[in-house]
């Protein structure tokens, strides 16, 4: 995005889904039981399929972004 508000607006709205993502609702945590890392995920519910479980997909995207930020954060504190 070329506009820095517009810019700006985006990145809040990224922080804050990334924020509700690794609460106690979304994030597997602990949970032995559970194969994945976010819960809460659909793979086809028109078809009732992978239905309120860990996507695969989702799962690389959410740890794909954590790792963005985090080298994101590094890069500004000059390590």
């Amino acid at each position: 995005v070329q506009d820095r508000t517009k810019a700006q607006v985006y990145a809040d709205y990224a922080v804050n889904i990334l924020r509700r993502l690794t609460e106690d609702d979304f994030l597997a945590g602990p949970d032995e039981e559970w194969e994945g890392v976010l819960k809460h995920g659909s793979y086809h519910e028109a078809r009732d399929l992978g239905v309120d479980e860990s996507v695969m997909w989702g799962d690389y995207w959410f740890l794909d972004t954590v790792d963005q930020i985090q080298q994101f954060t590094e890069a500004q504190r000059g390590r």
